[in-house]
């Protein structure tokens, strides 16, 4: 009897999906593929090569270098291997090894480093401009200007950029006297938690990125949205993620074109949700329990009339998880909008991101909501008996510290709201 072989786009499609375990990929699975038999083994071995972590500093990388290059008897498979890295992942310092690894696999589409040196030397910059221009870089630094060497290799190339930028700026990109960026960035990922930060974003957005940037996330305390408008960068913009409160903001104004817009502070203004610019399909929203989330809700119904059906989506992210039915008024309040209008409601309880894996890839934007990968552990709660309200009477002294702490601002402990 005449074995029918599957296609190889069909082999590569099953062992790409098999290989992930809750958003993970399992390489010892990958491993165990290699082996069932010949016709498996090299798309196999493609997808185990495709995304390369070490994280275990030069040591580490010195023993997978000489794994894809030191043999004699095979080399065609070794280049094989090699042209199969589509991602790169390390953590850096000043030796060679780093660049040469970049330099070996000349189809990489994405670098993620973890920099803890101030500069990359000459000769490991020059291994780095012999290696493949990169389409998207993730880079974690407490220093500008490794930031700045290798935005300058890849300024032709670049469309995504994260940075995660984890020291206090040390010079301004016009204290360096650093010409306008050539950059034409489709995407900018920003995150500081210090102030006095924003210089750098604001050079980015300077550039010729203005012309072509489509999604922002930006947080900085010391960003201001307005520099939006004055870079010309909001005319364009369908995607918008920050963690200001836009209170004194107008949107409308800033961003026209928006799609997609998420607020990343748990102070959120209503007022400035209701200025926003129609046309918007996703909102999303941080925890606003500790806030009068009515005027919230308000503020989105607002909105809704002026949006002219567009607005579909209401993502709502709670940092808390809350078990008993009379703690999540917020989630009912905003799910009750949501069902009267027809809204899709999306309840994230804990925020997304809490697990391993959940995270927005880099890449081209096609629709709104933009894909977001969801872990298995997350329980998403039924969202219908939401809207079913809750039967238990409060006490009289129950609803009074309930009102002071709203009108107080200030947390109430347990301990009083504790039956006796």
């Amino acid at each position: 009897m005449a074995v029918q072989i599957l296609p190889n786009e069909l082999v590569i499609a099953i062992l790409d999906e098999a290989q992930y375990d809750d958003l993970l990929p399992r390489y010892k699975w990958l491993k165990r593929y290699c082996r069932v038999c010949h016709a498996w083994r090299p798309i196999a071995q493609r997808l185990l090569f495709a995304h390369v972590a070490l994280l275990g500093g030069a040591a580490q990388c010195k023993i997978f270098k000489d794994a894809v290059t030191q043999s004699s008897t095979n080399l065609p498979h070794l280049v094989y291997l090699r042209e199969s890295v589509r991602m790169l992942s390390m953590v850096v310092d000043h030796q060679e090894v780093y660049g040469e690894l970049i330099e070996l696999c000349p189809n990489l589409r994405e670098i993620q480093l973890r920099v803890h040196h101030a500069f990359f030397r000459a000769n490991v910059l020059s291994r780095i401009v012999r290696g493949p221009r990169v389409e998207a870089l993730r880079l974690r630094t407490y220093h500008v200007r490794p930031m700045l060497q290798l935005l300058k290799i890849y300024e032709d190339s670049l469309r995504y950029l994260e940075v995660d930028y984890q020291g206090a700026l040390q010079a301004t990109p016009e204290s360096l006297g650093l010409p306008l960026p050539a950059l034409r960035l489709h995407e900018l990922r920003y995150s500081c938690g210090y102030r006095e930060t924003h210089a750098f974003p604001e050079w980015l957005l300077s550039g010729t990125s203005r012309e072509t940037l489509q999604v922002l996330h930006i947080r900085c305390p010391s960003f201001q949205l307005g520099t939006l408008a004055v870079s010309g960068v909001g005319a364009r913009l369908l995607s918008l993620a920050t963690d200001a409160t836009c209170a004194d903001e107008d949107l409308s104004l800033l961003a026209p074109s928006l799609r997609e817009f998420a607020t990343e502070s748990t102070r959120t203004s209503a007022s400035a949700l209701s200025r926003l610019p129609p046309g918007i399909i996703h909102i999303s929203l941080r925890d606003v329990s500790e806030q009068p989330y009515r005027d919230i809700a308000d503020g989105l119904a607002t909105y809704h009339r002026r949006s002219d059906g567009s607005f579909r989506v209401l993502s709502y992210h709670r940092r808390r998880y809350a078990e008993k039915h009379d703690e999540m008024e917020d989630v009912r309040e905003l799910y009750s909008f949501c069902e009267a209008r027809g809204i899709e409601f999306r309840l994230f309880q804990p925020a997304y991101g809490h697990y391993a894996g959940e995270r927005v890839p880099l890449g081209p934007v096609h629709s709104f909501p933009r894909p977001m990968p969801v872990s298995v552990r997350r329980e998403m709660p039924d969202v219908h008996t939401l809207s079913v309200a809750s039967q238990r009477n409060r006490s009289l002294i129950r609803r009074m510290v309930k009102a002071a702490g709203k009108a107080f601002g200030e947390s109430i402990p347990a301990v009083v709201l504790a039956k006796p």
